[in-house]
């Protein structure tokens, strides 16, 4: 809407208040704070409490009979929480505790899961360990007073995701650890009954990918664990759920990046990515592209010994110019792993010009589905 739609609303509110038969009411004062919302101002945040603050002065003092609602302080609370300002955790917070305050003369207005999910959002914002600790003891204490009797501040699924993109975006040591328990705790808490747990793919992605980025020796097989969780999660019935091409990719991400793994070890974590390459092909709803690819030829360099990964790389890149996934990620891959094999497909030819074949299933957006096998040639072997 932009500021000035949020000032003219503001200001029309205001001179509704003047006249006794046209002062405004609940409905009117939450509409503008949705303009406030959706104006995207840094100080919108500040405008929206200052409104919501004068709606509340107003009652007090009879000389408007509009009660501000639970939803009229979650509009300001999402406000604050997708500002992104720096002193929006704190205010969230606040607005929380007035919440509670309010709550005793109005129990219409307790804090309830949403309200503190905003000010998760909020903390979820900042990559530093502060943020991290603060947004795992917010729903600490959910869990606790929901335990205790208090319904209204169970956590959800959203909950439990502002929490994961919290410790993810932070990182740092231990953080895919922290990530995998909350996974599972959410995993039991859905398999006990609580239907308001239910994880989707991008909860498992998520942390699929803190284990991929972590380096740490062993991480592998720690997202091939998590990955095949998902998948009894999905053969259950969990549909939400679905492994998808980004998961997969993640493992054979793990795989590559495993930092310290002793020469007698490298072959083995080559074949789980290599395992979970060919499984991702099999798979009835999704099928590798460019990254996927990419991420293989990666791996292939970093574990296979050079007398064999040559020709490994040269298979790997056949397939996928066969399919139409060679990008600017597959053919970077391919030079810094395997030179010779590069400059053999590439041979008179040039990044921006490879062949339209090698490249026609390749799209800026990684996340876009795919269909499956769209460009299907003759299985000959590719020549430079």
């Amino acid at each position: 809407l932009g500021i000035a739609s949020a000032e003219r609303c503001e200001q029309i509110l205001t001179e509704m208040q003047k006249e006794d038969l046209t002062r405004p009411d609940l409905t009117s004062f939450k509409a503008a704070l949705l303009a406030w919302q959706q104006s995207d101002e840094d100080f919108a945040p500040l405008r929206a409490q200052r409104l919501l603050e004068w709606m509340i002065k107003l009652n007090e003092m009879k000389e408007n009979f509009a009660k501000p609602d639970g939803d009229a302080f979650d509009i300001v609370l999402q406000t604050w929480a997708k500002s992104g300002r720096a002193d929006a955790p704190q205010q969230a917070e606040a607005l929380v505790m007035t919440m509670e305050r309010y709550s005793r003369r109005n129990r219409a207005v307790a804090p309830h899961t949403r309200s503190f999910n905003s000010v998760l959002a909020a903390w979820s914002k900042r990559a530093d360990p502060e943020a991290v600790k603060r947004t795992l003891d917010i729903l600490s204490w959910m869990e606790k007073a929901s335990e205790a009797g208090n319904r209204l501040v169970n956590p959800d699924i959203v909950s439990y995701s502002t929490v994961l993109r919290a410790i993810s975006k932070a990182g740092g040591v231990g953080a895919a650890k922290a990530c995998d328990d909350l996974l599972k705790k959410v995993e039991t808490g859905y398999k006990n009954g609580n239907q308001r747990l239910c994880p989707d793919a991008q909860f498992y992605n998520q942390v699929l990918h803190a284990w991929a980025s972590s380096r740490k020796l062993g991480s592998h097989r720690k997202a091939r664990t998590v990955l095949k969780r998902q998948q009894n999660m999905y053969e259950r019935g969990v549909f939400s759920c679905r492994p998808d091409v980004i998961g997969h990719t993640s493992v054979i991400a793990a795989c590559a990046n495993q930092v310290g793994v002793p020469a007698a070890e490298k072959r083995d974590v080559y074949k789980i990515a290599l395992e979970i390459f060919e499984q991702l092909k099999e798979c009835p709803h999704d099928n590798p592209n460019h990254v996927t690819y990419g991420t293989l030829i990666k791996a292939c360099g970093k574990l296979l010994p050079a007398k064999t990964k040559n020709k490994e790389i040269r298979r790997i890149f056949n397939e996928c110019a066969e399919h139409g996934y060679v990008g600017q990620m597959v053919l970077s891959a391919l030079r810094q792993n395997a030179n010779p094999v590069y400059k053999e497909v590439m041979a008179g030819k040039s990044r921006k010009s490879i062949p339209i074949e090698w490249s026609c299933n390749v799209h800026g957006d990684r996340r876009k589905p795919m269909n499956k096998r769209r460009f299907s040639p003759k299985k000959a072997p590719l020549t430079p």
